[in-house]
């Protein structure tokens, strides 16, 4: 009896199947060794146990965290490119808006001008300059818009022609180049007249 009850305490059930298991072994010893077995609960190893350990935690945070870093680095990048696209369209409407001006103004100015555009824009700075073109007559006009991107500098650069001889001479230059011009054209074009019974040939010439 007393063996009974220290196996019931190494098995390590519950005090209230202690009874049951009092009377199991008394009915055990009073039918002259017939053993009568009583299921009794046994705690469940701790390996058996099913859960997730420190280091595959570990692991699986490891794993999350690299994923969030690529995102968030994506994210950035295209913040970046679109803050880098957005400054230099507004280079190119101030270099235009710069050069409309340059365009408008008076026929004698400096070769070479620089500025900024105020306290709208402070981070934009602009320089032009005018010189001859190879064809005569006619003027190129450089004007370059400048600004910081962090540490490095970007440059917006817009050259145009221009001219401030009428539009006829320019014209009658085309005509000159062109042989088969006939007929009045547009102020400033060449006209061709054939005198009445003049042969082709004649007008050819």
């Amino acid at each position: 009896m007393k063996g009974n009850e220290s196996d019931f305490l190494r098995h390590g059930t519950s005090f209230w199947l202690f009874p049951l298991y009092w009377l199991s072994a008394s009915c055990s010893e009073m039918s002259g060794g017939v053993n009568f077995n009583v299921a009794l609960p046994r705690r469940s190893s701790t390996k058996e146990l099913h859960g997730f350990t420190l280091l595959e935690l570990l692991v699986a945070l490891a794993i999350m965290l690299i994923a969030v870093a690529g995102i968030m680095h994506a994210v950035s990048s295209g913040l970046v490119t679109m803050q880098s696209i957005s400054r230099r369209m507004e280079a190119l409407n101030l270099a235009r808006m710069k050069m409309e001006e340059l365009l408008q103004s008076p026929e004698e100015q400096p070769t070479e001008q620089e500025g900024d555009f105020g306290e709208a824009f402070p981070q934009f700075r602009w320089s032009a300059r005018i010189s001859d073109a190879p064809v005569e007559g006619l003027k190129t006009i450089t004007v370059a818009v400048v600004w910081f991107e962090g540490a490095e500098e970007r440059t917006l650069t817009l050259s145009v022609l221009y001219g401030r001889e009428k539009l006829s001479s320019l014209l009658l230059s085309e005509n000159e180049l062109n042989p088969t011009a006939q007929g009045e054209h547009q102020s400033g074009a060449i006209r061709k007249t054939v005198p009445e019974g003049a042969s082709e040939e004649d007008a050819n010439r």
